[in-house]
């Protein structure tokens, strides 16, 4: 990979050649960290590859004196180019690219809050969950309510979904309290039961209650429908015992029937026998043995009557009377019978309406008590089997809240930075110390870096804020070196290096020459004739330059010249 810089800041001209480890070394403020600076914006495309400075002034990035500065990088498959203050970046082919932890612009131990290191290191890691491990984390959880919540993760992102199910939890405790009146406590909701709950209840199903309810409903529908009858039936009673039946009337009626037909009969006994010229039937007397007829009018007895002659005109008129008197008799024994029938029909309404009122009286000192105290009594069993219906489902409703809510809460718990996402990164976090840092640091031999739970990094087992600043410096670049591993960076910058001694400088060249990705290595050289930098060259790891008056030669030139 060649590097050439133009007018960049303090560098006016630089062709460096960038393969192996290509060590970037000077005196104090010669334009090291320049170099590594404007390399981190071709291989990024970040045109302000320094924290602080706003677009307004990048025109300090521009060589005193010049118009433009620029970076070109090339490789065998492509080039970039990257020029200021225009912000101009212009790529050909499959130009050299890094990521911005590979550049040196980003590390996850400036990083003091988890989430944000969390956001560095996830992708490196492969820790993203998996649907499955989601729905491991949540055994209690439906497989309907795990996909509904994975396609919110896929769509939204994990903030959404978690914040989504803070949402959910806070409705279910807000109808909780519309179901139980009270605020919502865990402890308390697993044991609390309504106003109305009663011993045993829990026993029955709510099928069993609603059944006893209506059990109730029709018997009390039932009291009331007979309540109604025996009204009705009540009503027919008192409208029947007021009949009034006239007995003296009949009674009356009944003589003077019995006074007329007597008379009637009388009358008719009165007329003498006629001889039927016609159509005689006489006999003889049994005293005399004179024609006499027979009559029998009076029970018991018989009357004889002497047969008189009659002239023709005398027994026609004799028979007219004998047939109206018999006709007339006639009619008053059958208004005689007529009125007995009434008066015996009226005696029999009598006793009837008698025994009416005596029913009556007895219905009406005891029936409408009865009828209330039997409906009153079963609106208590209809309220009753109400109460516990209600108390039955509100107790169930209650505990499905109280259930969903404690569900919702263990989704809250997965969803969250420090739930399933750091328990599969913690799980990638040991993996990555065992396979990746650790070669790198045996390398080096150096202690071991790692990172801990909360990705802290340490060295030797020390948390990073505790480690010396060239012990920090070795995290850092471990870091940078296993992270440029796993993203396939094309370049590794790695600015002050002369923080290290001479052991961990060795140990530095040592990891860079075994990883296989091209570095960019700056070091301050305080007495170049005292100190001089290495030669890399000579050791055929790489090439060495010396930055001085804003030019980059190879060291060996400088070393010829001298």
């Amino acid at each position: 990979m060649d590097i050439q810089i133009e007018n960049f800041r303090g560098i006016h001209e630089a062709h460096i050649a960038c393969h192996g480890i290509t060590l970037i070394a000077g005196e104090n403020a010669a334009g090291k960290t320049r170099i590594a600076q404007a390399a981190a914006s071709a291989l990024t495309g970040n045109p302000i590859p320094v924290s602080g400075v706003k677009k307004n002034t990048t025109n300090l990035f521009v060589h005193s004196g010049s118009a433009q500065g620029r970076i070109t990088m090339a490789n065998s498959k492509g080039l970039s180019v990257f020029s200021w203050p225009t912000f101009s970046f212009q790529t050909e082919g499959d130009a050299p690219k890094a990521s911005n932890i590979a550049a040196g612009l980003e590390s996850i131990v400036n990083e003091s809050r988890i989430s944000d290191r969390v956001r560095i290191l996830a992708p490196y890691l492969f820790s993203d969950p998996t649907e499955d491990d989601l729905a491991n984390a949540l055994p209690g959880i439906v497989a309907q309510e795990i996909s509904e919540i994975w396609d919110s993760i896929r769509t939204d992102g994990w903030k959404y979904a978690y914040e989504e199910a803070r949402t959910k939890c806070s409705e279910l405790k807000g109808r909780w309290f519309q179901v139980s009146g009270e605020s919502y406590i865990a402890k308390k909701a697993a044991s609390w039961f309504p106003e109305d709950w009663e011993e045993g209840l829990h026993c029955n199903t709510e099928k069993s209650l609603v059944n006893a309810l209506n059990k109730n409903r029709t018997a009390l529908e039932v009291a009331i429908s007979k309540k109604a009858v025996g009204e009705v039936e009540l009503a027919s009673l008192r409208q029947a015992a007021a009949m009034k039946i006239n007995l003296s009337a009949l009674e009356e009626s009944f003589k003077q029937g019995e006074q007329h037909y007597r008379q009637a009969v009388h009358a008719r006994n009165a007329l003498p026998p006629a001889e039927d010229q016609h159509n005689q039937s006489h006999s003889a007397c049994p005293h005399c043995s004179s024609p006499v007829t027979i009559t029998q009018r009076i029970p018991g007895g018989f009357i004889l009557h002497k047969v008189a002659k009659l002239d023709k005109k005398e027994a026609k008129s004799c028979d007219s009377a004998t047939l109206n008197a018999d006709r007339e008799v006639g009619r008053a024994q059958e208004a005689l019978w007529e009125a007995k029938r009434s008066l015996e029909d009226g005696k029999r309404q009598a006793r009837e309406i008698e025994n009416i009122k005596k029913k009556l009286k007895k219905i009406e000192n005891s029936k409408d008590h009865l009828f209330s105290e039997q409906i009153e009594n079963c609106r208590e069993q209809l309220h009753l089997a109400e109460t516990r219906l209600a108390a039955f489902r509100i107790k169930k409703e209650a505990d499905r809240l109280c259930a969903s809510i404690e569900s919702s809460k263990k989704v809250i718990n997965i969803l969250s930075l420090e739930g399933i996402r750091a328990r599969k990164l913690a799980e990638a976090v040991h993996t990555f110390n065992q396979t990746i840092l650790l070669p790198l640091c045996q390398l080096a031999q150096w202690p071991a870096v790692t990172l801990n739970e909360d990705l802290l990094p340490s060295l030797g087992g020390r948390l990073f804020p505790l480690l010396s600043e060239s012990e920090q410096f070795r995290v850092r670049v471990t870091l940078q070196v296993a992270m440029a591993k796993m993203d396939r960076s094309d370049a590794l910058i790695i600015d002050r290096a002369d923080i290290l001694d001479r052991a961990g400088r060795n140990g530095l060249i040592r990891m860079l020459s075994q990883i296989g990705i091209p570095s960019l290595v700056c070091m301050t050289i305080a007495n170049p004739e005292k100190t001089p930098p290495p030669n890399l060259a000579d050791l055929g790891k790489g090439t060495t330059y010396w930055v001085a008056n804003g030019t980059v030669t190879p060291l060996n030139q400088v070393t010829k010249a001298a």
